[in-house]
């Protein structure tokens, strides 16, 4: 993608709420971080770690768009994480 481009992303409602979560520019042709952003330092491990899990299914699901995920319903998403979630909050 060229500098003149538009992201594919930029109209999506999903990315833009992605978009604020991440605190990067989706809808730039390069996602960057924002100016002024800061990293998230102050988590500490196990919320890093939740944190990945989320990101993770964000980037496969409306970035990647990896079709077994993406036709996922909300229920099914919700029931396929939540153990693996509890379990990084030793919940599990």
């Amino acid at each position: 993608m060229n500098s003149s481009e538009v992201s594919p992303l930029a109209g999506d409602p999903d990315a833009r709420l992605l978009d604020a979560a991440l605190d990067v520019d989706l809808g730039s042709p390069r996602p960057v971080p924002r100016p002024g952003s800061r990293p998230c330092r102050s988590l500490g491990p196990t919320l890093s770690l939740v944190s990945a899990q989320l990101l993770g299914l964000a980037l496969t699901r409306y970035i990647v768009r990896i079709p077994t995920v993406a036709e996922l319903s909300p229920e099914q998403i919700v029931a396929t994480l939540t153990p693996a979630i509890q379990a990084t909050l030793g919940q599990g």
